[in-house]
């Protein structure tokens, strides 16, 4: 009969998978920004709104590269997090460990996505109102809102997935991987046996 996780372990693996699966979300979405760019980009670029922003061509550029960013970012996520959340089911202390370690990059990349993710476009001549990227028609007017909730919803798992392996439960279901005899540590002792008796 297979031993029940203690209740931090599998409530930690299914936000962590859940984790996952809201970074995959989040990689859709921003692959269909990144369509809705493609497409829209020319002929904004054309356009007599372009004249009015400064510098349109860099934010096209800028908008682009940031997207591209928020798809890796979420995409390592997918995997990264995907895994761990499966693996943290087995009593080793090195995935809970590599969850604390990816857990604290994942956080300090996601906060810094938050905070340097361009909104507005700046007006041609200092006079004018600042264009947001969503007047401009080069993503959909759902998008930063739908990110914004994504990239939330991704720092909330991920936090409470990683918090939960803090717990008193959490920490004796690792622990018991360095106080009980491995496999291979038996069948090592054994060997030795069989070499000293073959003596």
């Amino acid at each position: 009969m297979a031993q029940r996780l203690p209740r931090p372990v599998w409530l930690s693996s299914y936000l962590l998978v859940g984790l996952a699966a809201v970074a995959l979300t989040d990689v859709i979405v921003t692959v269909v920004g990144l369509a809705r760019l493609a497409d829209r980009a020319p002929g904004f670029l054309a356009s007599p709104v372009a004249a009015q922003v400064a510098d349109p061509r860099p934010v096209v550029d800028t908008i682009e590269l940031g997207l591209w960013w928020n798809a890796r970012v979420a995409g390592a996520l997918v995997v990264v997090f995907g895994v761990l959340g499966l693996l943290i089911r087995r009593p080793y202390a090195v995935a809970r460990n590599l969850v604390w370690i990816n857990g604290a990059v994942a956080l300090f990349v996601l906060s810094c996505g938050v905070t340097v993710n361009p909104d507005y476009a700046a007006p041609a001549d200092g006079t004018q109102r600042w264009w947001s990227l969503t007047e401009l028609g080069l993503i959909p007017a759902w998008h930063p809102g739908v990110r914004s909730a994504l990239t939330a919803a991704e720092l909330a798992l991920l936090i409470l997935g990683c918090l939960q392996l803090l717990r008193p439960d959490a920490r004796d279901h690792y622990r018991r991987q360095t106080t009980e005899v491995s496999l291979g540590t038996v069948l090592a002792r054994r060997q030795e046996r069989l070499e000293r008796e073959g003596r």
